[in-house]
């Protein structure tokens, strides 16, 4: 079997507005567990997440190995990371991995044959909920970044920028956490990632 490529792919919902024939008739290409996963979710927007990101990892799977949807198995980890259950030995590469993520209305999966995956979705502008300093944000946040990465973040007096440096180097943590499979008892000091440059700042649709 040939060594499916790198892939990163993602998809933005919020233009999505399906019908109801059209929303049950994807909903139907889940298991039934899963389609109870995504419409116990309160919210439209969240249900709209949840069946992209199912769909995008069986949509995935189906392109690279020939698998029919309905012969794949989606299971998780203790930690709660996704991974395919492979009907038998050769049907795929066994170090074959992929991750998912979503944030706002973007849903991203990446996958790699040799190294273990991990990605994650946040949007550069967000801001607290609450209105605080930048200073008093960061505070709360002490403990997860190094004097290093700390000297990044607050290397621009802009608090735009601030705040854009600090969310790459969360997502960056984040997505390492999800590739390694470890869950949240990992201490984030224990990562140390450094910008070399920005190879995505922004998704547009």
């Amino acid at each position: 079997m040939a060594t499916p490529p790198r892939s990163l792919r993602f998809v933005d919902v919020v233009a999505w507005d399906p019908s109801s024939p059209e929303w049950h008739r994807l909903l139907r290409q889940l298991p039934a567990h899963e389609q109870q996963q995504v419409t116990r979710f309160m919210f439209a927007k969240d249900q709209k997440l949840a069946l992209a990101s199912r769909l995008m990892q069986r949509q995935l799977i189906h392109e690279l190995f020939g698998v029919d949807y309905k012969g794949i198995d989606i299971a998780r980890t203790p930690e709660n990371k996704p991974y395919w259950k492979r009907p038998a030995e050769g049907a795929a590469p066994p170090s074959w991995n992929y991750n998912v993520s979503h944030h706002g209305t973007i849903v991203a999966i990446a996958s790699d044959s040799r190294a273990l995956v991990g990605v994650d979705v946040v949007r550069l502008t967000d801001r607290p909920k609450r209105k605080m300093s930048v200073e008093e944000f960061f505070r709360a946040f002490a403990d997860y970044f190094n004097p290093r990465e700390w000297g990044y973040i607050q290397q621009t007096d802009d608090e735009d920028d601030q705040y854009t440096r600090f969310y790459r180097l969360w997502s960056l943590k984040e997505a390492y956490i999800k590739a390694v499979g470890i869950g949240l008892g990992f201490s984030l000091l224990r990562a140390e990632f450094r910008c070399v440059r920005a190879v995505l700042g922004s998704v547009e649709a």
